[in-house]
């Protein structure tokens, strides 16, 4: 008679139910971890572009103003920005009067930091002649 019953029953048992629901949740789970990473990849690159920004930008002003051969590092103005801090450096390019300028940009609570370059030009000194 116990033969007979279970030919007949439809639906699955306590264990096969039990099996998918655990298989579901690993699932679910590996797809949670991926997220996870996948969102902190994301802030990782936010930063690296905010950073990349900052230093082109303050490349750029340094280059043109020439302030830093008077102040060579800094910080940012903006309140979104405290947390960077800048400096610029130059090196001779082993022509006469181009130097290469160099800006580095970091943050103060974080490790990393990008470098932007350019080569700025310094006229040479007029020499007055005796007439």
């Amino acid at each position: 008679m116990q033969a007979s019953w279970n030919r007949g029953r439809k639906g699955f048992s306590l264990v096969e139910v039990l099996a998918a629901a655990v298989l579901v949740g690993v699932g679910v789970a590996a797809l949670f971890g991926a997220l996870s990473s996948l969102s902190q990849a994301q802030g990782r690159m936010q930063e690296r572009e905010v950073m990349v920004r900052l230093a082109d930008s303050k490349l750029a002003e340094l280059a043109a103003t020439r302030t830093y051969l008077v102040e060579p590092e800094g910080g940012f103005e903006n309140p979104e920005e405290q947390d960077y801090r800048w400096t610029a450096e130059t090196e001779p390019t082993g022509t006469e009067n181009l130097d290469l300028l160099r800006v580095r940009v970091s943050r103060t609570d974080r490790d990393g930091e990008t470098i932007s370059e350019t080569l700025v030009f310094t006229a040479p000194a007029v020499q007055e002649t005796e007439e």
